[in-house]
């Protein structure tokens, strides 16, 4: 591969535009920091609201999702973020690293793309996100 194309696939890499939903706050602002240094412009919220609202104003690209909320699941969620951007005219790829290892069922529920277990190094995130964004159409 000639140096132009690999400079062109690496900035095809960058700046994706991520949403990520878990309560825990600390767990949010890792995330990130993470994803921020590899790129990436980050909104973190710890609600299904907050997400629901943000897929709007935001317009994320991926949305990296906890599973398991104490008021809630994330397996809705998943399925209501997707509709609303699809409503927006966009598509997105909803990633969810939880610390519960799922029954397989779920892992091919139709409103997730991946399922990864925590902790996943941000690598193996990234991976999973732009295998799928490099399936849609452009």
């Amino acid at each position: 591969m000639r140096a132009r194309d690999l400079e062109s696939v690496e900035a095809n890499l960058q700046g994706r535009r991520l949403l990520i939903v878990d309560e825990y706050p600390i767990t949010r602002t890792v995330l990130e920091i993470v994803f921020g240094m590899r790129g990436h412009v980050c909104m973190g919220v710890g609600s299904a609201d907050e997400a629901l609202a943000c897929i709007e104003t935001f317009e994320p690209d991926v949305v990296i999702l906890e599973w398991h909320f104490r008021n809630g699941s994330g397996r809705g969620l998943g399925s209501r973020l997707r509709a609303r951007a699809l409503a927006c005219g966009r598509s997105l790829v909803v990633v969810v690293v939880s610390v519960t290892d799922e029954p397989p069922e779920f892992r091919s529920h139709d409103s997730v793309d991946e399922y990864l277990t925590k902790p996943a190094p941000a690598a193996a995130i990234e991976s999973a996100f732009e295998h799928h964004l490099r399936k849609q159409p452009t």
